[in-house]
């Protein structure tokens, strides 16, 4: 088993190569999204990872450990290279906690700016709630990987090159702000568009669903 300071180093490594692999990413040339090659209702993936989804725009930062770039290589904390109303929908999963609170309201007005009337928006990240849960009640399921409560907490808060954590109310009074109607938290697998549920099960343990129409 390794020991705490093994573990702490590992997890430092891990970070400082994480946000090399950003740094570089961004001197990449942002480019148009790939619309002719997508099916015509424009469904934007906003930071697909490694599960970019059929007939969608993929986007994400191109990375150097990624085997298979996304189709729209893009720094949504920068302004898109995409014209109005351009998307009918978008679905962005575990995302927006690698930026900071100011970078994701640029991110989320982008979206709105991009996305057509009566496009509907889905966005999944972790749940903040479920964490702080924790002290009231047990860990069972997933949560029992953690060794303590203070843990898991500081998994969400600190790991993963996440800059922000966020909870239903937060995301709702942000995307009002915005623009955005009808912003309300949903569960897994339901919603409004169901093109857009496209929820990864091996998340829903620790995710928050939200969603808004333009």
């Amino acid at each position: 088993m390794k020991s705490v300071q093994q573990l702490k180093l590992y997890e430092m490594l891990r970070f400082a190569a994480t946000r090399l692999d950003f740094e570089i990413a961004r001197r990449v040339m942002r480019r148009n999204p790939p619309l002719t090659s997508c099916d015509a209702s424009r469904l934007l993936n906003l930071g697909c990872g490694d599960r970019p989804l059929p007939g969608w725009v993929n986007a994400d930062l191109p990375r150097l450990t990624r085997k298979d770039q996304p189709n729209w290589m893009l720094d949504a904390t920068c302004q898109w290279k995409c014209p109005a109303d351009t998307f009918g929908g978008v679905f962005t999963e575990h995302t927006l906690e690698h930026v900071t609170y100011e970078a994701a309201d640029h991110v989320l007005r982008e979206c709105h700016r991009t996305m057509k009337a009566g496009a509907w928006i889905r966005i999944v990240t972790p749940d903040i709630r479920k964490y702080i849960a924790l002290y009231s009640g047990p860990r069972n399921g997933e949560f029992a990987q953690f060794s303590s409560p203070a843990q898991a907490i500081s998994n969400t808060t600190q790991n993963y090159g996440h800059r922000s954590v966020w909870d239903a109310p937060l995301f709702i009074d942000l995307l009002s702000k915005i623009g955005f109607r009808n912003a309300q938290e949903v569960s897994f697998g339901e919603g409004a568009d169901l093109r857009l549920i496209k929820d990864s099960l091996d998340r829903r343990w620790e995710s928050l669903y939200v969603e808004a129409q333009k």
